[in-house]
Order: structure tokens, then C-alpha cells, then sequence
């Protein structure tokens, strides 16, 4: 099993656990190979937003790189806040195939390549504006 990897994964664990934004979580698939693996999680925010998490990793000389990702964040009543992802579509966007998806019908090219630990910041971030 590739320690890489089993540390990331343990570390989303961990994240996930401390926080206390999160109410609770489900690992859907957790699957490690020799330099490959994924998983796929359901988060449920103490304020009912649902976030669904996956990625289908590559690791190579210690780095890990998200070869196919989708994060998908909606409200307690079901309505999408964001989604991210790297499905080949929107050709026309600036960073392709690296999008966002936003709950008013906008899609708009992600200038970075996020991760499960970039989605995290900006949810917590998010919920933690609120409280302010």
C-alpha cells in the first residue's frame, strides 16, 4: 500500500474529525493501489450542507496529482452552493478542463488545480464568515 497516499487520506480523516463544523462523515470507497488510489466521501455540515467529495489520485516521486476530481457542495435543502470539477467540458474556459460550477447557473475556469484540502479551507472559511 502507498504510505503517500494512506497519509493524505489518514490526514482528510484527521481534518475531518477535529473540525468542529463537520457533524458527521461516510467514506463511500477508499481504495489505495501501487501508485494510484481514490475515494469518495459524504460530509454533513453541522447546518445540514451536504458536501460529496471525490478523487482519483496518481502519486509520483511524493507528489500527488488529481487526475479526475468532482466536489460538489449544496445547502440543507438541496440547492447547489458550488461544484468543482474536471469533467472534459467547457472547452472555452481559461484553465480547461479545471472549472467551477456556482448555485446561480455560473460556470467559471478555476485557476487553480484544487484538492480535498482546498475545499475544506473554502467551506470552513465559508461557514466561519457566517458566524462573524
Amino acid at each position: 500500500m502507498n504510505s503517500v497516499i494512506r497519509a493524505y487520506f489518514n490526514d482528510i480523516e484527521l481534518r475531518l474529525i477535529e473540525k468542529s463544523i463537520y457533524k458527521d462523515y461516510s467514506i463511500v470507497r477508499k481504495e489505495i493501489w501501487y501508485v494510484e488510489a481514490q475515494i469518495r466521501l459524504i460530509i454533513t455540515l453541522l447546518n445540514g450542507d451536504t458536501i460529496e467529495l471525490f478523487e482519483y489520485l496518481h502519486e509520483n516521486v511524493g507528489e500527488l496529482i488529481s487526475k479526475k476530481y468532482s466536489y460538489h457542495w449544496q445547502d440543507k435543502e438541496g440547492q447547489l452552493i458550488k461544484k468543482w470539477d474536471n469533467a472534459p467540458h467547457h472547452k472555452e474556459l481559461k484553465n480547461y478542463p479545471h472549472h467551477i460550477h456556482y448555485g446561480d447557473s455560473r460556470i467559471k475556469s478555476n485557476p487553480c488545480i484544487p484538492n480535498i484540502f482546498t475545499i475544506l479551507d473554502e467551506v470552513e472559511k465559508n461557514q466561519q464568515d457566517r458566524i462573524l
